[in-house]
């Protein structure tokens, strides 16, 4: 029974594993400037420079990468804020880590902090962040309703929300246009040199993050019961408060707010495995947060115009939550 199922599981990752590949390769394929396929595999491989090589490695490839990894970080991220409050709707966006971020964001841009580059955001964020993540923790020892601790992330997320306003009328319209647009989310701004700061942090995040599945699965048990079998309850608070700020501020400061998918994604994860185990649900809802990013821009792609990505997000998401809501009561 046991092989049975662990084959079951395997097979399922090895499926996601090919609907993610095809859809990269869908998502270089499509774009507003129509590249022949037999063009796009020939330039990927050739040394030449041209107007296609340009295109295909310099924008449409470096694009889906960050679709990628931006859709597991978000994804994996919601994954465990739901563990840590066993609530199905915490996620870095509605409990406020990503308003604490976007918070970060925005005093770097509206200040005129001059940075080299746009990757020096992630500190800002990543602290704004942080900051609410402690925040929401230290309230939710103090009260017993988890859907209290929601209403909390809410309102945080509107002060924070207000306090960006007060910030947006006092800045110039440089910098205001700038923190605009990187509001409404993107996957075009990332180049290489951010790649590669980006994946290999996720990617040892994930690592760390898969060591403590055994810890996730006990505490799904209620803190209480965790103690009893000799978990750790402060050091695995400590460890999702820091990779989730990790996770929520590298994210937002690359890309801007996507909102929903750290929400959803956990959700269809479990309903695919048919599992609670955090070995099997981690690399899962990484696969999964990827698949429904890279759909979600190649949607914007044939779409024929430039929608921004936190918006055809939301729009895919709210319909999901929504029948969360209902199954599950809350």
């Amino acid at each position: 029974m046991l092989i049975m199922l662990l084959t079951t599981n395997r097979n399922k990752h090895l499926f996601l594993v090919f609907l993610l590949l095809l859809l990269a390769v869908a998502d270089i394929v499509f774009g507003f400037e129509k590249i022949p396929l037999s063009d796009i595999f020939r330039t990927i491989f050739d040394s030449n420079e041209n107007a296609d090589s340009l295109i295909i490695k310099s924008y449409r490839i470096p694009k889906m990468l960050t679709a990628l990894f931006v859709g597991a970080t978000v994804s994996v991220s919601g994954l465990i804020l739901q563990t840590l409050f066993r609530n199905p709707l915490a996620d870095a966006h509605i409990l406020g880590v990503s308003s604490g971020a976007s918070l970060g964001v925005a005093l770097a841009i509206m200040t005129g902090f001059q940075l080299s580059n746009e990757s020096g955001y992630i500190i800002f964020a990543f602290l704004g962040a942080g900051l609410v993540l402690l925040l929401l923790l230290s309230v939710s020892a103090r009260v017993k309703q988890v859907a209290t601790l929601l209403i909390i992330g809410v309102l945080t997320a509107s002060v924070l929300s207000a306090v960006i306003a007060i910030l947006q009328s006092f800045t110039s319209a440089d910098n205001l246009q700038k923190f605009v647009f990187w509001s409404m989310g993107s996957l075009n701004t990332l180049a290489y040199t951010e790649l590669s700061m980006f994946i290999p942090i996720t990617v040892i995040v994930f690592i760390v993050v898969y060591l403590f599945s055994r810890s996730f699965d006990v505490l799904l048990l209620g803190e209480h019961e965790a103690r009893s079998l000799g978990l750790n309850i402060s050091m695995i608070r400590f460890v999702i408060i820091l990779f989730t700020a990790l996770l929520a501020g590298i994210t937002t400061a690359f890309v801007g707010p996507i909102g929903f998918v750290g929400m959803i994604v956990p959700h269809i994860s479990r309903m695919y495995f048919k599992r609670a185990t955090h070995s099997v649900l981690i690399p899962g809802t990484a696969l999964l947060g990827a698949v429904v990013m890279i759909f979600a821009d190649i949607l914007t792609q044939i779409s024929g115009f430039v929608i921004p990505i936190n918006a055809l997000t939301s729009l895919l998401g709210i319909p999901i939550i929504i029948v969360v809501i209902l199954k599950n009561n809350v």
